[in-house]
């Protein structure tokens, strides 16, 4: 391989490296893009549970799963925190 043929691999490898980098950059910008989203959804989720729970709570009749709502209420008062 001649000084061209060595300079012209040494351009397509970069080339590919810098593509290869881009891809994986998008990539990784998708991903936090969805656990970003992920974490939304299921902030939402708990803000509507949380407004549930003692609607449960004051509607279930047996002592020990009123307690149980009781204390998901505030596991889930600590995880919307």
């Amino acid at each position: 391989m001649g000084s061209k043929g060595t300079e012209a691999w040494a351009r397509a490898l970069l080339n590919s490296s810098v593509h290869v980098r881009s891809l994986m950059a998008a990539k990784v910008k998708k991903l936090d893009g969805l656990f970003h989203d992920t974490l939304k959804d299921i902030y939402y989720a708990e803000k509507k549970i949380l407004a549930a729970l003692p609607k449960m709570e004051k509607a279930a009749q047996h002592p020990k799963l009123k307690e149980a709502f009781e204390k998901h209420r505030g596991q889930t008062e600590g995880q919307i925190s």
